[in-house]
């Protein structure tokens, strides 16, 4: 049930049960306000819309909410970089919901790149720029409109702390732990500091790269996590492919590239590689990518949509015995590619008998589309969605065209058996540069479990 919720609370029982079986599934974040009783109030921020009316209409957070000192003032927060105890400053509030923390021996520049970061991720200096689409004043709006509120039904904070801190190494993070410390219940009277929504910043990754811009991406990106994480626990690949999704696309930002972070020898066998390989070994830790980039095809709006994409990335459960891995996600709603949300939820049976399944078919159709990429003139490329990326990503190949291996001309060599190992999810494209008279076929011993299609240019 949904309390509160008025618009279900009209219907007939049998009614109501079954549109909050598809809320839980397709609109998780009403879904959630439902549940917790939540309802806006006219200009709240979309990353704490309905904090105003838990807190004054609710018993949730039983009258207690966090409250922060004076800028210029210290707190004692646990240095997840190194395990310790220190004192942080509050440098900056910015926007209203960020606060910009730096630890006692932070620089004047990791304060000044931490503070633009801040500004630029709310959009604070106004820029068109920065304005992902008509509805969206900036990148941390867009963020929460698409994929949910901040979690902040268990911290009773309307507040995203930002801790800039000494490492050792070059990243940043979230944990979990910290706003789920109490679940399902939230914080309270003499809750610890790094109960709230925290999100930590090495100084080492500011050394490294002073672009406030850079770290702006980089708030998108963990905050993403932020936000999946108040929904329950998922697969690796997923939640941090549904972050570099947001960071990119989703944003209307250019994708992260293949060549970030690890390097690699060959761009076919990442192609072949396991789609769940998560290692460095593996796949160069390019499920990141790959995962993002199949969220920027299925989020067209011929198929899937920024928020049903959203909703696929964001099903996640505090159940462990029912923690989404994999296909138990992605069949779901493959299965309403292009349908939109059915008027009723019913559940599906995973086809593992048969490659002929809505999640092989889309894999498939997204390495063509990745290919199409490669046709130069667009005129000459399919106009089935199915077959293509996001309009804004057409003319910007994201594989590199030139690793797909090329035969020159069907009139002058014969190819045959033309083979690659694949792992699961993987695939392997060839080019045929100058196909006269060609005749293209699939070798009758050739491994019933690998799909094959051809595109054509023109």
């Amino acid at each position: 049930p949904l309390p509160g919720d008025r618009r279900l609370d009209a219907q007939e029982p049998s009614a109501k049960a079954e549109a909050a079986k598809l809320a839980a599934v397709w609109d998780r974040p009403g879904y959630r306000d439902g549940r917790f009783g939540l309802t806006p109030t006219p200009g709240e921020h979309p990353c704490f819309a309905g904090f105003t009316h838990m807190v004054n209409k609710t018993d949730r957070c039983g009258g207690w909410v966090r409250k922060y000192p004076a800028v210029g003032e210290a707190v004692t927060f646990l240095n997840t970089g190194v395990n310790r105890l220190s004192n942080f400053t509050l440098k900056a509030v910015v926007a209203g919901h960020i606060n910009v923390w730096l630890e006692e021996g932070s620089t004047p520049q990791h304060e000044d790149v931490a503070i633009k970061a801040a500004k630029i991720y709310t959009n604070e200096y106004d820029i068109e720029e920065l304005r992902p689409d008509a509805h969206s004043r900036s990148w941390m709006d867009k963020e929460c409109k698409v994929m949910g509120s901040m979690p902040f039904m268990y911290t009773c904070s309307d507040r995203i702390n930002v801790l800039v801190q000494e490492c050792r190494l070059e990243n940043a993070w979230v944990r979990q732990s910290d706003y789920l410390r109490n679940y399902p219940r939230p914080a309270g009277e003499g809750a610890e500091p790094n109960f709230d929504i925290v999100f930590y910043m090495c100084q080492e990754l500011l050394d490294r790269n002073p672009n406030p811009y850079a770290a702006a991406n980089t708030f998108a990106h963990e905050l993403a996590h932020v936000i999946q994480g108040g929904f329950g626990f998922s697969f690796n690949t997923m939640t941090e492919g549904g972050a570099t999704w947001l960071e990119g696309a989703l944003l209307l930002l250019p994708p992260r590239p293949m060549v970030y972070a690890w390097g690699f020898q060959d761009w076919n066998r990442i192609n072949a590689a396991h789609l769940y390989a998560n290692t460095k070994g593996l796949n160069a830790r390019k499920f990141y990518q790959i995962h993002a980039m199949f969220l920027t095809y299925l989020s067209q709006r011929e198929l899937l949509g920024d928020q049903a994409a959203s909703a696929l990335q964001n099903y996640q459960t505090f159940d462990d015995d029912h923690t989404p891995w994999g296909r138990s996600s992605f069949d779901y709603f493959l299965q309403h590619l292009a349908d939109g949300e059915p008027s009723a939820f019913e559940p599906i049976a995973i086809n593992v008998e048969s490659p002929h399944n809505a999640f092989a078919t889309a894999l498939l159709n997204y390495r063509v589309a990745l290919a199409t990429q490669c046709v130069a003139d667009d005129s000459l490329r399919p106009t089935d969605p199915n077959y293509r990326m996001p309009a804004h990503l057409r003319e910007r190949p994201y594989w590199d065209c030139s690793s797909y291996p090329v035969y020159w001309s069907a009139e002058g060599t014969s190819v045959t058996n033309a083979s690659r190992d694949i792992h699961y999810g993987g695939a392997a494209v060839w080019r045929l540069a100058a196909p006269r008279d060609a005749t293209i076929s699939v070798a009758a011993d050739a491994d019933p479990r690998v799909r094959t299609k051809v595109l054509a240019a023109g």
